[in-house]
């Protein structure tokens, strides 16, 4: 999968979000991440594109991508294999929020799938909505007790969830039970 996301160094990170106000920031600019996944186990690298922001890439096609990848991959952190091609692209919009404590959420609404196809640009497949909002809970080990305690109290139930999987199977490509 090929996903457009923004990574913030942790060097520019702090508890009051300084960064996110930063009109040079990475949101400015368009990083693609490739994951790959073994298992429970992933991998996600980050790749500097030439583009200013995601709607660049959107008036590119599968190989278009590719071509760009190949060239921003100078110090190999990855293989390319010619039989491999990105499959889906996900959009989504993406609120993120830190407390002093360390805990990190990430809220993704808006959430939006398409193909992605060797000869078409990506703003011309269909998008298919997904009408849910995904929170994902990210904290310091230390704070597992707590954390469970709190879920308990309010009744929310933690679970596993990939938009990744949720698109390939809107569009017919996976089934996703």
């Amino acid at each position: 999968m090929v996903a457009l996301f923004p990574k913030t160094k942790n060097k520019l990170k702090n508890n009051i979000a300084t960064e996110a106000i930063n009109s040079e920031n990475l949101v400015c600019r368009a990083i693609l991440e490739i994951k790959k996944r073994s298992g429970r186990i992933g991998n996600k690298i980050n790749i500097s594109t030439p583009f200013k922001n995601g709607d660049e890439i959107e008036k590119m096609n599968s190989r278009e991508i590719s071509g760009v990848l190949n060239k921003n991959n100078t110090d190999n952190k990855f293989i390319l294999y010619p039989n491999l091609e990105p499959l889906l692209l996900v959009n989504y919009k993406r609120d993120y929020l830190i407390s002093k404590e360390g805990i990190r959420l990430t809220v993704d609404k808006k959430i939006k799938f398409s193909s992605v196809s060797k000869f078409n640009p990506l703003n011309c497949q269909r998008k298919l909505g997904y009408n849910k909002i995904i929170v994902e809970i990210k904290f310091p080990i230390e704070l597992r007790d707590s954390l469970n305690s709190m879920f308990r109290k309010t009744g929310l139930i933690p679970s596993r969830h990939s938009k990744y999987l949720v698109g390939v199977s809107k569009l017919g490509i996976s089934s996703y039970i």
